[in-house]
């Protein structure tokens, strides 16, 4: 590598080196992230006073290609001292987001079609027999789109995204779907005759209790507001008789002294 030196003085050294780097990241709001990496420069086997960094305005970006997953948003320069070394050194900040259409389109809205289907099983008569097998059926299509979409999704525990809890919850929504509507379907075709479980009645007499509540609360102030109703319509008839009595009286003196 060749060292170009002036008349003057001055050391000329463009050294070119292509170099890999890493940074920690924080995927909470994957696909939708940012995140700032920092790289830091210094020289070292020199003493402090041989060599000064000096930090630019920016990171010139005149051989960058743009790249399919990351955009870079922002880049600056800090030029500082080491605190236990004291060489000069030069911190090189890069901000990037993420281009999230990829994600969205493969990932984010099949999730979300999905969460549509199983909300539609209860659309269907429970006397067809189709409701269960609806159900079913949605379930296995997450679970088969959960195995291909792995390895799309971040390997990392620290922090988990919000589109692995949105998955789980999915999966387990449709849990939950899949029991109810089996529990539908055995209600519907059981015999009449059979008694009601005891756990049934007290469920049932929860709900009622907390209905009831809420009626006779209601019924309350219906009752409050027709009473002060009522209260003002007495109040303008004593008033509009009140004024009857003064016209009538009024109306008998006048009489009496003509």
């Amino acid at each position: 590598m060749t060292v170009r030196y002036f008349s003057n003085g001055l050391a000329y050294w463009t050294p070119g080196e292509i170099l890999m780097s890493s940074c920690d990241v924080d995927i909470t709001y994957f696909p939708f992230d940012e995140h700032i990496c920092t790289i830091r420069l210094m020289a070292w086997g020199t003493l402090p006073f041989e060599i000064l960094l000096e930090s630019f305005s920016g990171v010139k970006l005149d051989y960058y290609s743009e790249h399919g997953t990351w955009r870079i948003t922002s880049t600056t320069f800090d030029d500082t001292v080491d605190e236990v070394t004291g060489l000069s050194l030069i911190d090189m900040s890069v901000s990037m987001k993420r281009r999230p259409g990829f994600y969205v389109i493969n990932i984010v809205l099949p999730v979300i079609f999905l969460m549509v289907l199983n909300s539609c099983v209860f659309c269907l008569p429970p006397d067809s027999g189709e409701r269960v097998s609806y159900a079913i059926t949605v379930l296995l299509a997450i679970s088969v789109f959960l195995s291909l979409i792995g390895n799309h999704l971040p390997k990392t525990s620290e922090p988990i995204s919000l589109l692995e809890y949105f998955i789980m919850f999915d999966l387990v929504f449709s849990s939950l779907i899949c029991l109810s509507s089996m529990l539908c379907v055995r209600l519907q075709f059981r015999n009449k005759n059979n008694t009601i479980p005891s756990y049934l009645k007290w469920i049932i007499l929860c709900c009622r209790r907390n209905d009831l509540k809420k009626t006779e609360s209601l019924v309350e102030v219906q009752n409050n507001k027709s009473d002060v109703h009522n209260a003002d319509l007495n109040a303008c008839d004593g008033l509009i008789d009140d004024k009857r009595g003064t016209k009538d009286t009024k109306g008998t003196v006048k009489h009496d002294i003509s």
